[in-house]
C-alpha cells in the first residue's frame, strides 16, 4: 500500500502560482489583467472594508431622561453627511453650560432614532500588491492568481509578516555585531539569513535599530513567540521552536542564491488550511517551463526526504529502498520504514513516520545521495 508522508516543498526551480485576495470583509476590484506582467511592488487589487456602525446613546450626553425626544434644532449634522473625529454632532443649550454630543470616529450619519445616534465608520481603503514578479493568469472580482517561476522553500513558522527584498548571510560574528557605520550600510534594508536560533530578544532590539527588513532563522525559542508576534518585520524560522539548526538543503538553496530579491512571506501557520510561511526567490526559467509543485504524492525509490526525529533531525537524502517487512528499531519496535541515503554518502533505516517528503523530483540534482 502506496504511503503518503507529509509534503514540505523545497525546491531550486518551479512554476509557483499564489492566489493574491482582499481581505476577509472587504469589497473592491482587480486592477490588472490577464497575461499581464507585474512587478512585487504593483497593486492588483483595490478596494475598501466597510466601516463599523458606532451606537451612541444621546440622551445621557444631551442631559435628557429616557422618554425624552431629541429635537431636530439641536443637531448639527444631518443623516447622510459626513462627520469628523471629535467633531459635534448636537448640542442643547448654549455657551459654556451646553449639553453636547460628539463622534467617537470618523464616519457617516446613518441614522437618528429613540434615542440614540448611529454613525457608520469611514471605510477602510485596502490595496493589495502582488509582492512578487510574476504574470497574471486569473482575474476575478475579489482575487487573481499569479504565476512565477523559482526556487521555493516552505518554513515551519511565521509572525504574520511579508516583504520582497534583497537578503543577505549574518555576519560571522552574528546580527548582535552589526554596529558602526559601516556595516549598518551594508545591511540597511536587507533580509538577513542567521544560522544560529533566535535566543533573545536582543535581536529583534538589533534588527529594528539597524533597519533590518526581515529575519531568517532556522528556529526559536519557544517563549520568544510572542515577542516575535509584535515585531513589524517578518520573522520566518524555516525548521521551528527550540534548538534546531538549519536543514542542509534549505542552507544551500539560501546561500546559492544570495543577494537575489526573495519574497519572504512569513504566513502564522493556520491549523486545518494548506497556508505555509515561505520563502520565493525568483529566478529565470531558462526558457523550460518548471514543473508545478504537486501536493498527495506517495514515498517511492528515489524520493527526496528530510529526517525529522532525532538522531538525523534535519538530514535530507534518497530514498534508496522500501522494505517489505517492518524492521526493528532503537526503542524495540519492528516499523515500517525506508533505507534513506544522506547526502554524506551514509545509507540509514528511518521509520516512515520520521520522513517528510521535500516535493522534489527523483531525478534532482545536488539532493543528496548519488
Amino acid at each position: 500500500m502506496p504511503y503518503y508522508p507529509e509534503h514540505t516543498f523545497i525546491l531550486g526551480l518551479a512554476t509557483i502560482r499564489r492566489e493574491r485576495r482582499l481581505p476577509p470583509g472587504a469589497f473592491g476590484e482587480a486592477v490588472v489583467r490577464e497575461h499581464q506582467r507585474v512587478e512585487a511592488s504593483e497593486v492588483v487589487l483595490r478596494g475598501s472594508v466597510p466601516g463599523r456602525y458606532v451606537i451612541l446613546e444621546a440622551l445621557g450626553p444631551l442631559g435628557l431622561r429616557v422618554g425624552d425626544v431629541l429635537a431636530d434644532e439641536w443637531f448639527q449634522a444631518r443623516v447622510g453627511e459626513q462627520v469628523k473625529k471629535g467633531q459635534v454632532i448636537a448640542a442643547r443649550g448654549k455657551g459654556r453650560g451646553a449639553k453636547t454630543l460628539k463622534a467617537p470616529v470618523d464616519g457617516i450619519m446613518a441614522r437618528i432614532d429613540e434615542g440614540q445616534v448611529i454613525l457608520q465608520a469611514t471605510p477602510q481603503p485596502v490595496e493589495v500588491y502582488a509582492m512578487c514578479p510574476g504574470e497574471i493568469t486569473s482575474v476575478r472580482p475579489q482575487e487573481v492568481l499569479l504565476e512565477t517561476y523559482g526556487a521555493l522553500i516552505q518554513c515551519a513558522w511565521g509572525n504574520g509578516k511579508r516583504t520582497y527584498g534583497i537578503y543577505k548571510p549574518e555576519p560571522p560574528e552574528g546580527i548582535e555585531s552589526l554596529k558602526g557605520e559601516a556595516l549598518l550600510q551594508a545591511y540597511r534594508s536587507t533580509a538577513i539569513v542567521m544560522t544560529r536560533p533566535i535566543a533573545s530578544t536582543l535581536i529583534f532590539n538589533v534588527a529594528f535599530e539597524q533597519e533590518i527588513t526581515a529575519l531568517i532563522a532556522p528556529s526559536m525559542h519557544a517563549d520568544l513567540r510572542e515577542a516575535a508576534l509584535r515585531q513589524p518585520i517578518p520573522i520566518i524560522l524555516t525548521e521551528g521552536f527550540g534548538e534546531q539548526q538549519m536543514s542542509e538543503i534549505v542552507y544551500n538553496l539560501l546561500r546559492d542564491n544570495v543577494g537575489r530579491p526573495a519574497l519572504i512571506d512569513a504566513t502564522e501557520p493556520v491549523r486545518w488550511t494548506s497556508s505555509r510561511p515561505e520563502i520565493i526567490i525568483p529566478l529565470p526559467s531558462g526558457g523550460q517551463l518548471p514543473p508545478v509543485p504537486e501536493m498527495d504524492q506517495p514515498l517511492v525509490e528515489g524520493s527526496i526526504v528530510r529526517l525529522t526525529r532525532a538522531p538525523y533531525t534535519g538530514m535530507t537524502g534518497r530514498v534508496r529502498q522500501l522494505p517489505d517487512s517492518p524492521r526493528a528499531v532503537e526503542n524495540g519496535l519492528r516499523l515500517a520504514g525506508a533505507e534513506v541515503q544522506l547526502s554524506s554518502g551514509r545509507t540509514v533505516f528511518v521509520p516512515l513516520a520520521n520522513l517528510e517528503l521535500l516535493g522534489r523530483a527523483a531525478d534532482a540534482p545536488g539532493t543528496g545521495g548519488t
